[in-house]
C-alpha cells in the first residue's frame, strides 16, 4: 500500500461528507438544531403521536442520533473506498442484475484480475428478521458481478466492529452453502474486524485507522441532548429556524397551527415568538402578496389573536 495515504485527512473529508460540515463546534450546534428542525417539520411522524410516552424532545434525539448512527456507516463506506483504492483499482460501484438495480460498498479489481467485492456493515446486531434478506443480497450481488465481469469473484461480508457477532453462526453456514454450489464463479468469506484490511492492505493498516479514527472522531463529537435541551428554539439565536422555515412555506404551517403539533409547540416553542417573528416577516408588504403568506396571516389570526 502507498505509504502516503493521509488516514486523517481522508476521515476527516469522510467525516464532512456525511456527518457535520466542519469540526468548529458552533457549525456543529447549528447543524444540529438545523437537523431538528428539518425532523419537525419534514418527518414529524417520526417524533409525535399519540402512543408515544417521551416527549417530543427526548424523542428528537433518539432519531437525530440513529439518523447519525446510519451516516456513520456512509462515512465509513467513503473512507475505506479511500484507503482500498491505494491497493486496488476502484470499479463502478453500480451494477444492473436481473432488471434491478445493485450498489456495492466495495468494489475494485485486483492485480490478478479477479474482482474483489466488499459488502460492508458497522455491526452484526440487527433483528434476526433482517438476517435472511441480508444474505440474499449478497449473493445476488456476488451472482451479478460474476454476469458482468465474467472472472472469479472474491466476495466478503464484513462487519466492521468485531464486537458483535448476533448472527456469525448463520451467515458461515449461508456463505459455506453458497460457495459449495458456486465454486467456480466465486469464492465469499465472512470477516469481522481488522484482519480483512490488514490482509488487503497491510498488517498495520487497521491499527492506522483506528489510531486516526479515534483522533478525527473528537473533532466530531458532539452532546446532541445537550444542545437541543439548551438552544432556545422559540428566540433563535443563530436564526437557524427561522431561515429554514421561511425557505420551507409549506411545510411549516402544521408546526405552528395544526393540533397534532400542540405539544411541540409547548416544548419547542412556548412564548409564541417564532410564531410571532414570522407573522412580521409574512405581513410584511414585500412578502404579503404570496398565497404562502396570506394563509400563515390568517392562521395566526385565528390561532393565536382571536
Amino acid at each position: 500500500m502507498k505509504m502516503s495515504f493521509d488516514y486523517k485527512k481522508s476521515l476527516k473529508k469522510a467525516f464532512q461528507n456525511h456527518i457535520f460540515s466542519s469540526d468548529d463546534k458552533s457549525i456543529i450546534e447549528k447543524e444540529i438544531i438545523r437537523l431538528s428542525i428539518m425532523a419537525l417539520v419534514e418527518k414529524p411522524e417520526k417524533i409525535i403521536g399519540f402512543l408515544r410516552f417521551q416527549s417530543p424532545k427526548q424523542k428528537l434525539v433518539q432519531f437525530l442520533t440513529q439518523s447519525l448512527e446510519i451516516k456513520t456507516g456512509d462515512m465509513l463506506e467513503e473512507f475505506f473506498t479511500d484507503l482500498l483504492s491505494t491497493k486496488f483499482t476502484a470499479q463502478d460501484k453500480y451494477i444492473t442484475y436481473l432488471g434491478k438495480n445493485y450498489k456495492c460498498d466495495q468494489l475494485f479489481l485486483q492485480k490478478n484480475g479477479e474482482v474483489l467485492f466488499i459488502e460492508q456493515k458497522i455491526r452484526d446486531d440487527h433483528d434476526t428478521t433482517k438476517k435472511t434478506g441480508q444474505v440474499d443480497n449478497f449473493e445476488t450481488k456476488i451472482l451479478g458481478l460474476a454476469s458482468k465481469y465474467k472472472v472469479h469473484i472474491n466476495a466478503y461480508e464484513w462487519f466492521i466492529d468485531d464486537n458483535f457477532k448476533k448472527h456469525e453462526v448463520y451467515y458461515q453456514q449461508c456463505i459455506d452453502d453458497f460457495n459449495s454450489k458456486n465454486a467456480s464463479i466465486c469464492t465469499s468469506y465472512l470477516k469481522y474486524g481488522g484482519p480483512i484490511i490488514n490482509d488487503l492492505c497491510g498488517v498495520e493498516t487497521w491499527d492506522n485507522f483506528v489510531q486516526a479514527y479515534e483522533e478525527t472522531k473528537v473533532d466530531y463529537v458532539s452532546d446532541i441532548p445537550s444542545i437541543i435541551n439548551n438552544y432556545d428554539f422559540d428566540n433563535d439565536p443563530s436564526s437557524v429556524i427561522f431561515d429554514y422555515i421561511i425557505h420551507k412555506r409549506k411545510e411549516n404551517m402544521g408546526l405552528f397551527f395544526s393540533e397534532s403539533f400542540k405539544k411541540v409547540r409547548e416544548e419547542f416553542f412556548p412564548s409564541n415568538k417564532m410564531a410571532e417573528k414570522l407573522y412580521n416577516y409574512f405581513s410584511e408588504k414585500k412578502h404579503s402578496k404570496s398565497k404562502t403568506a396570506r394563509l400563515f396571516v390568517q392562521q395566526y389570526h385565528q390561532v393565536y389573536i382571536t
